[in-house]
């Protein structure tokens, strides 16, 4: 993820900026992503305008 001072993402670039935003203040993302773990995920529809983790 953070190498040589550049960010490396890959996938959606709104979690991407998401992501880059948390380990700037100190958040670190992979120990996040451990102790909460997505349970479940309901993808975006057109018809609901919405999707949710």
């Amino acid at each position: 993820m953070h190498e040589g001072g550049t960010y490396q993402i890959t996938g959606d670039p709104t979690e991407a900026a998401l992501v880059v935003s948390a380990e700037k203040i100190g958040v670190k993302v992979d120990n996040a992503r451990r102790d909460h773990a997505r349970l479940d995920a309901i993808p975006f529809e057109s018809e609901n305008q919405f999707m949710a983790t």
